[in-house]
């Protein structure tokens, strides 16, 4: 029966470390998702399984089981590989604080058997569910207060953080052993003290780490928002100009062709030419040697021949096909545009 029972707590034990760090870090890819949390969590119940029968509450084990979950996760969850560390340093000082502190409080009503494992009971029972309650209490706030974009989090901070918790790691597993060895001495109450004080220099160091970082992220999010701001602002403002400026020509033009209207109204040809050419900077040629059939074409052509031979520029052109289909405006933009370039 006591066999039965431990095997079972493990399977629980390993499904919450395995929902702990996929809620944490999510899959890589989404497909198969239960038989991946059914591989996580055998695996790791294998591991622990197997290092109890080797020897029970050894720090042997601890460390075997935080190989196996760094080499699950690499495999099947996102994140980077220091945060990765980082988390794992947390999940082991988790539940070696959790094994001690229980230890200690209750070390006086365990009984164990000639192997030194705790006989199963009510009290073995209700001290499983205590620490599988407190695993989850612990990594939940760890979940609800995670570094939102880890992305913006230099190498240098995880590495800094990961040696600090490794630290407390190695120390809680020490004191573990020193724990289960003597767990009814009264002369080991000061490693319960110990033990607190480096879980709560963790917790405010994880703490401090995570709310900085959240912040500083802000603030960038909030600067890079500002200049998106200040970028669309500028744009705005230079379209208003642009705007305003191509109002200004408009009406500049609608009052050079009204006063060209009024010239051609008054008959007043000579007037009406002599203003385009001052204010276009073009005389039309005086001699058409071009012909296409069409009059606007002909007169395009032909000055643009015409500036060509004062400048000395070669100017050949082959003209086939028939424009008389289009539009004369049309004709006027195109072709100008063209023989300017």
């Amino acid at each position: 029966m006591s066999d039965i029972f431990e095997l079972c707590a493990n399977v629980i034990e390993a499904f919450l470390i395995a929902q702990f760090f996929i809620r944490y870090f999510k899959f890589k890819n989404e497909n198969y998702k239960i038989l991946k949390i059914l591989m996580f969590t055998m695996a790791v119940m294998f591991v622990v399984t197997m290092s109890n029968i080797w020897a029970y509450f050894s720090v042997h084990e601890e460390y075997i089981v935080d190989v196996t979950l760094l080499v699950i996760m690499v495999v099947f969850l996102k994140g980077r590989m220091l945060e990765k560390i980082l988390l794992i340093f947390m999940n082991s000082i988790i539940l070696s604080t959790t094994g001690i502190l229980l230890t200690g409080v209750f070390g006086n009503f365990i009984l164990y058997d000639a192997n030194g494992y705790p006989e199963f009971g009510v009290l073995r029972v209700a001290l499983v569910v205590l620490a599988k309650v407190i695993y989850i209490i612990c990594t939940e706030l760890i979940i609800r207060n995670k570094i939102e974009d880890s992305q913006y989090v230099s190498n240098t901070v995880y590495l800094k953080l990961n040696a600090a918790m490794i630290i407390t790691a190695v120390a809680e597993l020490f004191l573990m052993d020193i724990v289960y060895m003597s767990a009814k001495s009264s002369s080991i109450v000061s490693v319960y003290f110990v033990i607190v004080a480096l879980v709560a220099v963790d917790a405010i160091l994880y703490t401090l780490f995570v709310n900085l970082t959240n912040t500083s992220i802000n603030l960038i999010k909030e600067e890079v928002k500002n200049a998106a701001y200040e970028s669309e602002k500028k744009i705005i403002e230079n379209m208003h100009e642009i705007n305003k400026q191509t109002m200004i020509v408009r009406h500049d033009m609608k009052s050079k062709l009204t006063y060209i209207m009024f010239k051609l109204d008054e008959g007043d040809i000579k007037g009406a030419e002599k203003f385009l050419s001052e204010e276009l900077d073009v005389e039309l040629s005086d001699v058409n040697i071009i012909s296409t059939g069409n009059r606007i074409a002909d007169a395009i052509l032909n000055m643009h021949a015409e500036t060509a031979r004062k400048q000395g520029i070669p100017f050949r052109m082959n003209i086939t096909g028939n424009l008389g289909m289009v539009n004369e405006v049309d004709i006027t933009i195109i072709l100008s545009n063209l023989l300017d370039c």
